[in-house]
């Protein structure tokens, strides 16, 4: 049981460095295709990015928390 477990883990850790490394050059690609074609424009999305994605966060955890008390009135109700 113990050398099957071990097994597992090892393919999962390549399985995540393999997956971990193709992102990466895809993303280093896509960047390289974004500012020959508009630098301008890339720099835009580059700036502007992760400004939208702390307002998705804050927004995210406001909406789980009217969630969570829905449910809790829910329960309560039933």
């Amino acid at each position: 049981m113990l050398v099957y477990n071990a097994a597992q883990i090892s393919a999962a850790c390549t399985d995540a460095v393999t997956i971990l490394i193709q992102n990466g050059a895809l993303v280093l690609g896509l960047l390289i295709v974004m500012f020959s074609l508009s630098w301008q424009l890339s720099l835009i999305f580059l700036i502007t990015g992760p400004l939208l994605a702390i307002v998705v966060k804050l927004c995210s955890k406001h909406l789980r928390d009217l969630s969570r008390q829905s449910q809790e009135a829910m329960a309560e109700i039933t």
